[in-house]
Parts: structure tokens; sequence; C-alpha cells
């Protein structure tokens, strides 16, 4: 009724709210109840259009070997770079309104600038880099704060201790450089991530700390025990039993999570084309179809709903049903 009154969108009502995780949850209600044909819109107020979201992991390969990290293979075959553009192809075919490019490690691909050039020449929204920050250097600063307009680097501590126990020694000194390199030439959407796992929870309150002395954004993520997450998982969560995370238990995978826009608002692409509701949902229960199918359009994805038809999303339902506890 207020919404009629008042000629308000569904989208400006949305953008009104302040929290986030609230503005999510008004998002995921209002699909529902249009799916279900309890709330029409008529001409005069604006569908509601969710904000998409494409994960994009350009690679698995990585020049690190965390001790946390889902994946644990090297030198698997990727896309070639006449592949990789024809994924950009299907992807763009969405309409998406934001792009984040992810991996392995993506600037550890020798054709990653091309690839990137090839998404920039036909998209020109909000795209972001999930990066290590390692290869970040005086010779492609300048490309990266070109074309991306957010940077997410992973650092999993707050020292040089805390850092090495995770992702090796010297990581957290060049971490630490790549921000001030970025800084310097004039680039502040930086984030900060970490992950709880091991003791990093007992140093949470001084990574804020740090990112607030850095100028970033801190992001906490959960721990995903697939790979060499699975294989170091023992040493990993000694001392984290309580800390929220995504785990195995007699098989089964358990999810914390709160206002998800998985699979609804945002998707991940693996490197194999792999299509999952988000890049904490890789397993084959959640898995969509592979973009390179050739009766596969990511446009009808989002446009059609398809995604409410599919076996990944009823195994995503049941499992929300499950634990409806919220993830980082």
């Amino acid at each position: 009724e207020f919404l009629v009154k008042n000629k308000v969108s569904l989208k400006n009502l949305c953008d009104y709210l302040e929290d986030k995780n609230d503005a999510s949850f008004i998002k995921r209600v209002i699909h529902k109840l249009i799916d279900n044909n309890i709330l029409y819109i008529n001409d005069n107020v604006p569908q509601y259009e969710c904000k998409k979201t494409v994960y994009i992991a350009v690679t698995k390969n990585c020049n690190l070997m965390c001790k946390h990290c889902s994946y644990s293979s090297e030198d698997e075959r990727e896309f070639s770079l006449g592949e990789m553009e024809n994924v950009v192809d299907k992807v763009l075919q969405s309409d998406p309104k934001h792009i984040v490019i992810t991996g392995g490690e993506p600037l550890f691909r020798e054709d990653i600038y091309a690839i990137i050039t090839y998404l920039r020449t036909n998209f020109s929204g909000p795209l972001g880099l999930m990066t290590n920050g390692l290869l970040i250097t005086n010779k492609n600063v300048d490309f990266i704060i070109k074309n991306f307009t957010t940077i997410d680097i992973s650092i999993d501590g707050v020292d040089e201790e805390t850092c090495s126990n995770i992702r090796g020694p010297g990581v957290f000194r060049k971490v630490i450089d790549a921000i001030l390199l970025l800084q310097c030439h004039g680039f502040k959407e930086i984030s900060v991530s970490m992950v709880l796992v091991g003791d990093n929870f007992a140093v949470l309150n001084e990574f804020y700390k740090l990112c607030e002395r850095l100028y970033v954004k801190p992001i906490i993520r959960s721990f995903l025990p697939m790979g060499r997450g699975k294989i170091n998982y023992d040493t990993l969560t000694k001392s984290t039993k309580d800390v929220p995370q995504i785990g195995y238990k007699s098989d089964q995978i358990y999810l914390k999570a709160c206002c998800c826009e998985a699979g609804y608002g945002m998707v991940f692409i693996d490197p194999k084309g792999d299509i999952y509701p988000c890049n904490l949902l890789v397993q084959e229960q959640f898995r969509i179809a592979n973009i390179m199918d050739c009766d596969f359009l990511l446009a009808d994805f989002f446009k059609k709903r398809e995604f409410q038809k599919t076996a990944s999303r009823n195994n995503l339902e049941q499992l929300f049903r499950e634990v409806p506890c919220g993830c980082s």
C-alpha cells in the first residue's frame, strides 16, 4: 500500500535500507512474492531487477600454496584465450551489473592482460579483481588501476607470523607493498580479506585495526575445506572449533548462510566453465551447468529465472533449511 500510494519503486525501497543484509533479504522476499503471484507490479511501478554479479575464475593455478586454499591441483588445463573470450561473450549476454575476475591467481595467467582488454572492450561496468597481490608491480599497476574498479587482496593475518602460517614466508610484507603501490597511484577502492581459520580468529580485532591503518575495507571470509583446505583440515581447525565455517561432516556439506544471494543475484564460473551459485558452493550437487554448453544461455538464467528449475536450486534450498545460520 505504501509503495502504491507513494509511487516508490521496489528497487528504490531496497536502496532506502541502510543495512545491506536487510536489503538483500527484502529483495529475496519480493522475488518470492512475485514468483508465487502474490505480488503484482503494475505499469506505473518499475519491475524489480536483481543486481547481477558474475565471478569468473580464469585459472586454478597460483604462485602460492596457501594451506587453506580450496584448490590443490596445479598446472591443470585452462581455457585458451579464444575460449576465455567465448566465456566473456556468454557472460555479457546476461547483461551483468558487476563482474569479478578471480582464480587461483588471475594475474598468474600470461594472457590475463589480453583477457581483461577484451572484456573491457565490451563491458564498461564495475570490474573487480580478487588477487593475492604479489604480482602487482610497477610494470602492471597502471594497467590494473585503469581497468579495475575494485581490488580485493587476501592477507590472512596481521603480521609476518600470522600471515606466513597460512600463506608462506615473506607474503605479508609484499601484500602491504602492493597496497601502498596502488594507493600511491591514486587507487583507493581496496579491500583486504582474511579467512577465519587456524589462529586468525584470535587476531580478528587486530585485523580490523590493521585495515583501518591501511585505509582499506576489511572482509572476513569463511573457511571452505576443499583441496588443500581439506588436506590440512585438522591442523587448520584445531584452535577454531567454534568458528563459523563451511565444512564436512559424515560426507555432508554444512553452510552457515544469511540473506544469501547465491544463485539469485550472483553466480560463480570455475576455470572449467562450470557454473555454481557462488564460490563457496562448488560441489557437484550445486553445479548448475557448463557455460560452454551450446544450449545454455546465462541470460536466460537471470531473465527467465531458470535457476529455480534446477536440481542445484533444490539442493541449495535444502541446505538453507537444514543450517539456517550465517556465513561470511
